[in-house]
């Protein structure tokens, strides 16, 4: 059964340099980092002995208790309330720092003048720089947790700590109780001043409310607003009511005007009655009647005269022609009323809705009126609430100037008795600086060492580097034989002579990333090649060639090594005929060709002997694409074991002239930037790259395949046993 192999991915362009994996690092050079991480903690606890040796420093110290704030006076005298909050307590003790050390004390200023720190030999030390280093020397902690604090003085007598910091704590309380006595009550006046300044604003704004609520009426303005929205409500409803009836009379109006001028109006039923009805009309009707019975009678009596009938129907006619006009009079004025009474109509709605609109307006400015006044007071709530945190902003100002007024000197109490001559030195402290710094130190100088060394190692050494660096496919990894314990046999035919080593192994996963996918153009030639001389190209092309053997494929393996040929090393059977022969005299190719004796379906050629030109004259001939497309006909896969490809050309010319390229590094023997130009004279000649196989790659140490190494023997090993006992699947 013949297999298919697909071409890789062509890769994507990139630098033949990268920085090193920080993991991988750490992971390779794990006992480096530990052991210079150990020397810069030996460093640093040495200089630790050293300076508390040479130069130790004692801290002497004076604990003061922060009391409450002052009660006010009673029979007994003033006294301090013993309840103090935590705020209040680190809030004193921050500006009691702020007293003694900071940029405008006194405190340093009159402890310089004082006998003991004059004649101390700290002051003879730090003559230059009295000042900046008596600040430095001074420590004004707070003790967690509780009222205290403490005063401490650092030097490198413990004696002289002891006694300068007694004066520093003796010169601390006169101070405190000069600057008390001293206290200027200015700043407290003013404030009350203010206070009362202030107190008066906002009871005259609270009195001006007071009158605008009263004179408006504002406390009744609320219901008396609620009624007039409703009226205001009802007075909208009936505006639009009217709005609608003059709309309509409007219509009407306009209507009867334009049927009156087109002739077509139509006077209402009681109109027509009224005409009807009218005396005269009634009486000219009733005149015609008779006529018209009269002269009905007279033409049906013989011997009337003609004219006598003439005569009566002219009388008929004139009274006839009097209906008519009389008709004809009643309807005009009845038109004209009909006129008049829809304009009166129309008028008396417009004039109501007129009426209507007043009232909805002033109605509206009397709810307008009672919402200015209610913002006007709302205004004047917010004034005061103002004024009022203004106020308060001034009595907290009050109370704070009155506290400091009678705290510092008030509030503090002495709560130790003259300070201990320190017997430990408070200065170097290991834990603190020297030996973490030391450990810290060494660790950091060593990995910088190491990953500087990686950096500048170029060499290919981890399947990153040509996966992430290089972005060339990894076909796979083939480990040192050094790391196999269960290798056997010869190294280039393991697939076949140990199929249970990691090196087998990794063939076999080489042999699936080639034949994994069944779709795209079939390689039907591969050359396999080192990219330097001693990469193990041999080895790597008789295992996947043995490798495809064992999957029913008919594979010709040919030596185009022309320089070092290795196969003939492999494969004891073979004939001196091979393919610079077959080149030259295509009628010695069965000659040349002869079938692995250990490996049936595996077939051999060797490189047999150049006599006229160059290994490239003869891989670039005609005859030499004749001899190959002949072979492909023969064969499923025809393999070429070729050249270093960055020796020698005769490698890169075969590799424009087969389907695929399968380019060999030995882990650390080989350069990033000479697979890169390597990558790219292949890709020059149009050579198809298929992947690059990693070989001999270590297991020592912290690299990338120990521990996939153990996990596949791990697995085989339990797979063994699970053949002998059995075992449950879950």
């Amino acid at each position: 059964m013949s297999q298919t192999l697909v071409p890789a991915a062509a890769p994507a362009r990139a630098s033949a340099t990268d920085a090193p994996d920080i993991i991988f690092v750490l992971r390779r050079y794990l006992w480096l980092l530990i052991a210079g991480a150990l020397i810069g903690t030996i460093i640093g606890g040495g200089l630790f002995l050293w300076l508390l040796k040479t130069r130790p420093q004692y801290t002497a110290r004076v604990v003061f208790q922060v009391l409450g704030p002052p009660r006010p006076p009673t029979a007994f005298g003033a006294s301090s309330d013993p309840t103090i909050s935590g705020d209040d307590v680190n809030r004193f003790i921050k500006r009691q720092v702020q007293y003694i050390v900071g940029d405008t004390s006194s405190v340093l200023t009159r402890a310089l003048q004082v006998e003991e720190f004059t004649s101390s030999r700290w002051f003879r030390e730090n003559s230059e720089q009295p000042k900046d280093a008596l600040r430095d020397a001074i420590d004004v902690s707070a003790i967690p947790l509780s009222d205290l604090f403490t005063i401490g003085f650092t030097c490198s007598d413990p004696r002289e700590s002891k006694i300068l910091v007694d004066a520093l704590a003796s010169i601390y309380q006169n101070n405190l109780r000069t600057d008390n006595a001293l206290f200027n009550t200015s700043r407290i006046e003013g404030l009350t001043k203010s206070l009362d300044k202030q107190r008066s604003v906002v009871m005259n704004k609270e009195q001006q409310l007071a009158d605008f609520r009263r004179s408006r009426d504002l406390d009744a303005m609320g219901p008396r607003r609620a009624l007039q929205v409703k009226v205001l409500d009802e007075l909208n409803t009936r505006v639009v009511e009217a709005q609608a009836i003059e709309t309509t009379l409007k219509t009407n109006v306009e209507n009867i005007k334009k049927q009156v001028e087109a002739g077509t109006f139509t006077l209402p039923s009681q109109e027509v009655m009224a005409i009807e009805n009218d005396p005269q009309l009634r009486s000219l009707l009733s005149t015609k009647l008779a006529l018209d019975q009269e002269i009905e009678v007279a033409r049906r009596t013989t011997g009337v005269l003609a004219s006598t009938i003439l005569n009566l129907q002219t009388r008929i006619n004139v009274v006839a022609g009097q209906i008519a006009d009389r008709r004809d009079e009643l309807t005009r004025t009845a038109t004209t009323r009909v006129q008049a009474d829809s304009e009166l109509q129309h008028n008396a709605a417009l004039a109501r809705l007129q009426w209507l609109d007043e009232a909805r307006k002033a109605k509206n400015a009397e709810i307008q009126d009672m919402d200015v006044w209610l913002v006007m007071a709302q205004r004047m709530i917010d004034e005061i609430a103002d004024q009022k945190v203004i106020l308060s902003g001034i009595q907290r100002n009050v109370t704070e100037e009155d506290l400091k007024r009678n705290t510092d000197d008030t509030r503090i109490n002495k709560f130790s008795g003259p300070a201990v001559v320190p017997s430990i030195p408070s200065s170097p402290i290991w834990y603190k600086w020297w030996v973490p710094a030391g450990f810290v130190i060494g660790l950091g100088l060593s990995f910088g060492a190491v990953y500087l060394f990686e950096l500048t190692n170029t060499r290919v050494r981890t399947p990153m580097d040509i996966t992430r660096t290089l972005q060339i496919p990894l076909l796979g990894f083939v480990p040192d034989k050094q790391d196999d314990s269960a290798l056997t046999g010869d190294l280039s035919t393991s697939i076949r002579t140990a199929p249970n080593s990691m090196i087998a192994e990794s063939f076999r996963q080489i042999r699936g990333r080639l034949v994994a996918q069944a779709d795209g153009v079939p390689v039907k030639t591969l050359l396999v090649a080192s990219i330097a001389p001693g990469g193990g190209s041999t080895t790597v092309a008789s295992n996947i060639a043995n490798s495809m053997t064992l999957n029913e494929t008919r594979v010709l393996l040919v030596d185009a090594n022309f320089y070092r040929p290795g196969l003939a090393r492999i494969y004891k059977n073979l004939p001196v005929t091979g393919l610079a022969d077959v080149v030259a005299t295509p009628s010695l190719l069965d000659s040349a060709i002869v079938e692995s004796d250990q490996m049936p379906g595996l077939y051999v050629m060797s490189t047999g002997n150049i006599t006229n030109g160059t290994a490239s004259e003869l891989l670039e001939s005609r005859a030499f694409r004749q001899v190959v497309d002949q072979l492909k006909a023969s064969y499923d896969v025809v393999i070429f074991d070729g050249a270093p490809l960055s020796l020698v050309s005769d490698s890169i010319t075969l590799g424009s002239r087969v389907d695929g390229v399968i380019a060999v590094v030995r882990a650390g023997e080989v350069s990033r930037g000479t697979v890169a130009r390597v990558r790219e004279q292949l890709r020059h000649v149009k050579a198809r790259l298929m992947g690059v196989v990693l070989n001999a790659a270590q297991i020592q140490g912290a690299g990338y395949f120990k521990q996939n190494y153990r996990t596949f023997y791990e697995y085989s090993a339990k797979g063994k046993r699970s053949n002998n006992t059995p075992t449950s699947v879950n």
